[in-house]
């Protein structure tokens, strides 16, 4: 099969590429640092942080929320959930896991790159507010 381009679309796709691997590398850096956040921001914090407030009772009293999708994990019946809440972080044996709503210990690396940089913002946010 032959698929015919002309010398414009060739210099659109060639800079395209060049972008892309650009973003990836500022995307890898972007991850080291928020990991490198995540890990100080939870030894500085007896390695757990919240992610709600809750009254005495044990009720939820904020409204802040944040998702990430969860695959199932070891039960693929399950399928997968786009919109697990996370309820907190937490380092065990060294390593990040989540407390997601479908999973008390889901492991960071679980959720792509781009989910660790927005779950990374959206901690510096809450601890900075």
């Amino acid at each position: 099969m032959e698929i015919k381009t002309n010398d414009s679309a060739t210099s659109c796709i060639k800079y395209a590429d060049s972008l892309m691997v650009a973003i990836n590398e500022l995307e890898a850096k972007a991850l080291s640092e928020c990991m490198g956040f995540l890990k100080e921001a939870l030894k500085l914090n007896k390695n757990k942080i919240e992610l709600h407030e809750y009254d005495e009772q044990g009720f939820q009293v904020d409204d802040n929320c944040f998702t990430v999708p969860y695959d199932g994990g070891r039960h693929p019946e399950y399928a997968s959930n786009c919109f697990s809440e996370v309820n907190s972080i937490f380092i065990r044996k060294g390593k990040i896991y989540l407390d997601i709503d479908d999973c008390e210990c889901y492991p960071i690396d679980s959720i792509s790159d781009r989910n660790v940089i927005d779950l990374c913002l959206y901690v510096w946010n809450l601890i900075n507010d």
